[in-house]
């Protein structure tokens, strides 16, 4: 199921004070999460110029902090989940706004949406877990031509054809409003 954004302040183990915009959530099973055990959070920090991090928790530990894991990387290929942010490293590079995270069941993928401030464009990547490896970014329409265009909110009920084509919302500045918008991928097999 789709979870709304939350907002968060907390502070750290640290004693420094982290404070995290929205975190675009899931729990659908997928790749990582095939038994739909936990709820994954990818949180950027205020403003649209941070990278992404990963935390996860168990649905029934949702809104207990101390519950939550956050990925500290990989060693030997599985990932490691620590109980303290500060251990939390980046899983796309900054800049990262407005991210939108779902699992494509038709493409056996999870899909991220983002506005990207730098190239002034709503990006995708793809992975097979939801901390990573994310692929190089994908353009899927730029503020040349939408102007001053963010956000590229998905959910599942957006996806057609067997996950090829799918629907995201965004918003525009200029005329301050919402817009259903139509992407299809295009699959290219592995070298």
């Amino acid at each position: 199921m789709l979870a709304a954004g939350l907002w968060d302040r907390t502070y750290g183990t640290d004693g420094t004070y982290m404070t995290y915009r929205t975190y675009a959530t899931y729990r659908r099973q997928g790749g990582g999460n095939e038994e739909g055990n936990y709820i994954y959070a990818l949180g950027t920090p205020c403003g649209r110029f941070g990278g992404v991090r990963v935390a996860r928790v168990r649905p029934q530990d949702f809104l207990s902090l101390n519950a939550w894991e956050y990925f500290a990387g990989e060693a030997g290929g599985c990932p490691q989940w620590k109980p303290s942010q500060a251990d939390v490293v980046e899983v796309i590079p900054a800049p990262v706004g407005e991210g939108s995270i779902l699992w494509n069941l038709g493409i056996g993928r999870w899909m991220y949406t983002y506005l990207n401030e730098s190239t002034a464009s709503i990006e995708l990547r793809e992975a097979e877990h939801p901390w990573g490896p994310w692929t190089v970014p994908n353009v899927v329409t730029t503020a040349k031509a939408y102007p001053q265009l963010y956000g590229a909110f998905m959910t599942p009920s957006f996806l057609k054809d067997d996950g090829k084509t799918f629907f995201f919302v965004m918003s525009m500045f200029g005329p301050y409003n919402t817009f259903l918008m139509k992407a299809t991928l295009v699959l290219v097999a592995s070298t």
